[in-house]
């Protein structure tokens, strides 16, 4: 017995029912309706099982009714054809979750808008910088947004300065300190802080924030980069990775032409 697979818009056994959930108010906000196969979606009388909606980055929901929490950063003149974003969200008694992302920048681009498909934003937002030589893959992170807890906010806009750059505690510490054990070198986390030259830094492990009250406060940190399986890029250019959103989504950081 031959079995019909039928194009969207029709179901049945021979596909001659006509079925177009779709209606011109079905997605709000520019979304796109998609008509959902009549077996996998729900309830057949139910209208909203009916279809799904593609929505921009701008909006999300159901029917793409609810606006997207962004965070408009100035990031000023800078020559990385991309940046990667790290966003974390803390929990009160368990580890915090990182996601990451990479963005495309244009020539001459000095602002970025990331978008997220919920009510607010991260707690915590850092970008990472690559270096205009490329050098040894090198980077810098800055402290893009903190957002406490009890202040959760749906738009952001900051701007990246240098006091919102994370050194390496290479840069903070001597050798003497850089030469002891983790564990002792933690001992020593508190003086930057007390220094008040900078909001965060971070050592090959970790990540640390200093707080309001010049405290500091560490959380585990996964440094190495999200690099692509298989690396397309020539003339030495670093391949990333977009962990989060898809993995097959890749791009080549250029070095700098000589």
């Amino acid at each position: 017995k031959s079995i019909c697979v039928c194009p969207l818009g029709h179901i049945g056994s021979l596909c001659r029912v006509s079925y177009q959930p779709c209606r011109q108010e079905s997605c709000a906000n520019g979304g796109t309706c998609v008509p959902l196969d009549e077996r996998t979606s729900g309830d057949r009388w139910i209208p909203q099982q009916q279809y799904a909606c593609i929505c921009s980055e701008q909006f999300y929901g159901r029917n793409c009714e609810q606006n997207s929490s962004l965070i408009h950063i100035s990031i000023g003149k800078v020559e990385s054809s991309a940046v990667l974003i790290h966003n974390v969200i803390t929990y009160a008694e368990q580890s915090p979750t990182r996601l990451v992302f990479f963005k495309r920048l244009s020539f001459y681009q000095e602002t970025i808008t990331l978008y997220y498909k919920r009510p607010f934003v991260p707690d915590l937002t850092y970008i990472q910088l690559f270096d205009k030589e490329n050098k040894n893959q090198s980077s810098t992170y800055y402290l893009a947004a903190l957002v406490p807890r009890s202040y959760a906010s749906k738009n952001i806009s900051t701007t990246i300065a240098d006091f919102y750059r994370c050194p390496h505690i290479r840069e903070l510490f001597n050798s003497t300190i850089l030469a002891f054990q983790s564990i002792q070198q933690m001992k020593y986390y508190q003086q930057p802080c007390q220094m008040k030259r900078f909001k965060c830094f971070h050592d090959n492990k970790q990540m640390c924030l200093c707080n309001k009250d010049n405290y500091v406060d560490c959380f585990d940190f996964n440094h190495n980069l999200p690099h692509c399986v298989e690396n397309p890029c020539e003339n030495n250019a670093l391949c990333l990775q977009d962990e989060e959103r898809c993995n097959p989504k890749s791009i080549c950081i250029c070095p700098t032409c000589e």
